[in-house]
């Protein structure tokens, strides 16, 4: 797959790394007071890398999605909770420049994100929807 997420990934290439957050948004995470904040890492131009609580460390690859992939409308419902109703349709599919990761960590949760060059969206095994910002 050619990659086209191009304005992150040009800054990670440039400067090694990029550095964002996994805000939850939904899910049981938010009954924790106050609710955590994880740390996701571009560690070179095709890793993921995310900490979570308890000392978990998950690490993926991220690759484009393009409008043709029979699952380019898997995240929708998340995009649609994080963003608004409808924002997934009017600004993500189909778009140049959004890439997904599915992350495995040492403890053994899963977590899926799709991203742009700023924001993105996740949600994990656990039922934890999440925000993510660059």
């Amino acid at each position: 797959m050619i990659r086209s997420a191009l304005p992150l990934f040009a800054a990670v290439l440039v400067s090694g790394c990029a550095t964002g957050h996994l805000y939850p948004v939904q899910g049981p995470l938010l009954e924790q007071k106050p609710p955590p904040i994880y740390d996701v890492k571009m560690d070179r131009a095709d890793l993921i890398s995310a900490r979570l609580g308890h000392g978990e460390v998950c690490y993926g690859n991220w690759l484009d999605v393009v409008k043709e992939d029979p699952s380019a409308r898997d995240m929708e419902a998340e995009w649609d909770i994080v963003y608004g109703k409808g924002y997934f349709a009017a600004n993500v599919l189909g778009h140049l420049g959004i890439a997904r990761s599915t992350i495995t960590c040492n403890k053994g949760t899963k977590v899926t994100f799709e991203f742009d060059s700023m924001k993105g969206v996740g949600k994990d095994d656990k039922g934890n929807v999440y925000r993510i910002t660059f």
